[in-house]
């Protein structure tokens, strides 16, 4: 079972290919800071593919990874936009986006120390935990203990309100 932002999700997701399902996330980088490792494409930004996300990480990305410091949750927040935690049969292509607040507070922390913010990462444009599910950092609590490989194929959740 895990807790997302006050929500406990259940459901089982199963790792299939193609572009419109869930898969495994690759990138080892992300996969340290996120606590799901499945993904859907499109994501947000328009890239439809692990390689294409992982090329916008790595290129639009490129000042607030040299500069993660400058917000606990830069790290969290580029891979969540890029990388979104995958739902079955959800609204939104079953995808669970990053939180406005979280968007904007990283903006806030690293505006300052970077070039450009990533053009394609409008705050604005992501979901406000009061309307919608969204993740944040600190809205994940697993009841289960940590998977040992990030091969685990299958998650269960429920959704409680």
């Amino acid at each position: 079972m895990l807790f997302i932002g006050g929500w406990l999700l259940a459901a089982s997701l199963q790792v299939v290919g193609g572009s419109s399902k869930c898969e495994e996330i690759s990138n080892m980088l992300c996969l340290s800071v996120l606590p799901y490792n499945l993904t859907r494409f499109p994501n947000m930004a328009g890239d439809v593919s692990q390689a294409s996300a992982l090329g916008s990480i790595q290129e639009l990305g490129q000042d607030v990874l040299t500069h993660a410091n400058c917000s606990k949750d830069a790290l969290f927040l580029l891979c969540s936009f890029y990388l979104p935690m995958c739902m079955p049969n959800e609204a939104s292509n079953g995808l669970l986006k990053p939180c406005r607040s979280l968007c904007e507070r990283v903006r806030f922390d690293c505006v300052p120390k970077i070039k450009k913010w990533p053009r394609e990462a409008k705050c604005e444009e992501m979901p406000e935990f009061s309307e919608s599910i969204c993740i944040q950092p600190d809205s994940f609590i697993s009841s289960l203990s940590p998977p040992t490989s990030s091969k685990c194929c299958n998650f269960h959740f429920e959704i409680l309100s």
